[in-house]
This record gives C-alpha cells, structure tokens and sequence, in this order.
C-alpha cells in the first residue's frame, strides 16, 4: 500500500512552514513509487508501479488529495522518479526515461539516457532551465553518473562522475555546479550477485509482511534488528558496481563546470552510506545518510556552507531503526526538509525532520505511524498570487 502525506500548508496557505504538520491525504494511490514532484502547490506527478498494470505515471491537480493515471506506460519496466520544469516532465527509472513537454498530457521515449534513480531540475530554484537524471548509462562501459538533457528531456548526453561507488541522487543549484550523492552497502546485506529480483525465488531474504505487495522488482532487505527496509534493484546493478562493497560506504562529487571535471569533496568507507541531496545555491548543500548496521548505524545529515570544503554532521539519529531517505530546499531562505522514518520488525513510522539555518540545527516536526517517507518535494505559491512565504510540500510512502 502507498500513503500520500503533506504538509498543513498544502491545505492552509497562511500557516508558516515553521509552524507546519504533516498528516495522510491521500491512501491507497497504487502499489509502490519511490519519487515526487509537484510544478505548484496543486499540480503533482508520482512516478509508480501498479501490480497487473505494470509502470504507471499518476497525477494529481488537487494538492494531492486524488490521483489519476494520465495514460499507460507498458513500455515502462519501473518508473523510480520524477521532474521538470516549465511543462517538461521527466520519469527515469530501470530502462530508461520518459518525457513530456505538455505539462504531463503525454509522454515520449527519452533517448541517450539509461537506468536512473533520481530526477532533478537544474539551476536556480525558481527558473531552472534543464533536467539532470542520475545513475549509470550504458551497455557498454557504462558511466556512472548523470545524464542531462536542454530539451525537455528528448535527448539526454551522458557524464561519468569518477566515483568509486554507485551514484544515487543529485542537486544542480546552477547550470555548471553539479553535486552527486553516492553509496553503496555491505554486499552481505543484499542479494547474491548472481541474484536479481527478476528471479526472487533465489533471493537469501524473506519477502514482505503481507500487508505490503511484493513484485518483481521490489524487495524488503532484511536488517540486522529483524526489521525490514524497502529496496529497489536496478537491472545489472552487481555488474557495474565500481567499489568495494564488503563495507557501506559515502561519496560526493562535485563539477563546477557543468560536468567536464569532477572532485570528490566528501568520502567516507565503513560508516554508512548517502542518499538524498539538496541544495539552497552553490555553496550550500544538505545530504542525508544511513547505515543499519555496525558501530555507526543510523541516520545522519551533513551539511556544506563552503562548495564542499568542509562538511558538518549536523543531525545523527543513532540506531539501525532510524533512516532517512530525501531532502529538499523549499526556496525559503535557509529552509530544508528531510523525511525518512523508523523502521521495524513490527511497524513503520514516518519521520519528517526541518531546518530553517541552512541545516545547522534540525527539529522532528512530525511523526506519522504506519508510514515510511522515501521521497518529499516542496513548492512556493508564485509570487503574484502569494498569500504567505510558507511552501506546499508532499512526500510519498512508497512502499
């Protein structure tokens, strides 16, 4: 089952993001999805996967509170996540992309990309003018990075980030400076690499509780405490794996010139591993992290306020229960908004954690149980309608 919960200023403009809940709109949108994206406070895409019907694109023109598929995907294997800009909205996801350049009406086969797991505008929040898909593209000599596109999403041109594990996510505050979020886990907490989850009658873990739908490619891994963590697995990922992946590990990378060169500004082998990034401009930027298992299991958040000179850990939630998946800028100064949740053998509880001092400090604002939040994304009401300076944000249980 997927949950929908949002902010309280989706519902009440005037409440301030400070002051904002987070409470279930919406239930039973599909099977799963792991991304969302809104282009206003109304206007939503979730990128999903819906069990008989296949890879699906659902939308909604309501703040969130119902959901429609715009038309069929059966060309689509898995659909992992979702932006846009203007009326370009693109999906990535195992085999590929698609794009549409009429606001969601239709959509077409990107060309150039290939597997990727996170979608992102690139440059300033508020007129962004490309769109960025990370992960590793292909057959070949695959590059483990991002692919961008200036079209819409028509034509993607591929980037290898030098990275010496998987790129994961990634925030693009500008048209040159480009920050990637890397990581992997203990090979010992997956599948065999001779396993995929086109064959899940050889996977080594148990598959989900029944009140979870379990497909082909969906899996819940097994965690050190006997909880169990959602995860999704992409085509040939043991393949094109470029570390060491006995221990977790965390990289970013950085170009500052649209993707001619790279520099590694944070690593980190043994301790966890890195999700979600986001970025308030060039220099400020905010990733989040996890391990559950080991001496440093649990969520974490590490900071930036000087282009990846020197990162902060500035939030730690020790504990292999704790996670925590996505981050966002909302385009309040200084504002970010984590979401992930805790996790157990026994049931879930969606956590959303918020910073209004570029991510200095953080403060849980909510707790939803029986919820895990995989995915947020926030929007300012437009400048010539704005009723206040508080964001409409959405997150997405998807699993």
């Amino acid at each position: 089952m997927r949950t929908i919960v949002a902010a309280l200023a989706v519902l009440a403009a005037a409440v301030p993001a400070a002051m904002a809940g987070w409470s279930t709109i919406a239930s039973d949108v599909g099977t799963a999805a792991t991304g969302i994206y809104f282009t206003d406070a109304t206007t939503g895409f979730l990128p999903a996967d819906e069990n008989g019907a296949g890879a699906e694109i659902v939308k909604s023109t309501d703040g969130g509170k119902t959901w429609t598929t715009n038309e069929p995907h059966q060309g689509g294997l898995l659909f992992l996540d979702v932006a846009g800009y203007g009326e370009n909205i693109v999906v990535a996801g195992a085999l590929g992309e698609e794009y549409s350049i009429d606001g969601g009406a239709y959509f077409n086969t990107s060309s150039g990309g290939g597997s990727g797991q996170c979608v992102r505008a690139v440059g300033a929040r508020g007129n962004p003018d490309a769109i960025a898909v990370v992960g590793e593209f292909g057959l070949f000599n695959p590059k483990n990075g991002v692919a961008m596109s200036t079209d819409g999403g028509a034509i993607f041109t591929t980037f290898d980030a030098k990275l010496f594990t998987d790129a994961r996510y990634g925030a693009f505050p500008s048209a040159k400076t480009w920050y990637i979020s890397a990581g992997n886990w203990p090979e010992a907490n997956d599948d065999k690499p001779s396993n995929d989850d086109f064959a899940p009658k050889n996977d080594d873990f148990s598959d989900a509780p029944s009140t979870i739908t379990r497909t082909p490619r969906f899996e819940l891994r097994k965690t050190a405490k006997g909880g169990y963590k959602p995860y999704v697995r992409l085509p040939g990922r043991d393949a094109m794996v470029t570390g060491n992946e006995t221990i977790f590990q965390a990289q970013i990378s950085l170009s500052t010139d649209a993707g001619k060169t790279w520099n590694s500004v944070f690593e980190n082998k043994g301790d966890f591993y890195a999700n979600g990034i986001a970025c308030i401009d060039d220099n400020n930027c905010c990733f989040v992290g996890e391990a559950d298992a080991g001496a440093a299991a649990g969520a974490r958040i590490h900071c930036t306020n000087d282009a990846g000179a020197n990162w902060n850990r500035t939030l730690f939630l020790p504990g292999p229960q704790n996670s925590l998946l996505d981050i966002t800028a909302t385009g309040t100064a200084g504002e970010y908004w984590a979401v992930g949740g805790t996790l157990s053998s026994l049931d879930a509880n969606a956590t959303f954690y918020h910073s209004t001092n570029s991510g200095n400090s953080w403060t849980l604002d909510s707790t939803i149980s029986g919820s895990y939040a995989s995915a947020v994304d926030c929007r300012l009401p437009p400048p010539v309608i704005r009723e206040s300076t508080a964001p409409s944000c959405c997150a997405i249980d998807g699993f």
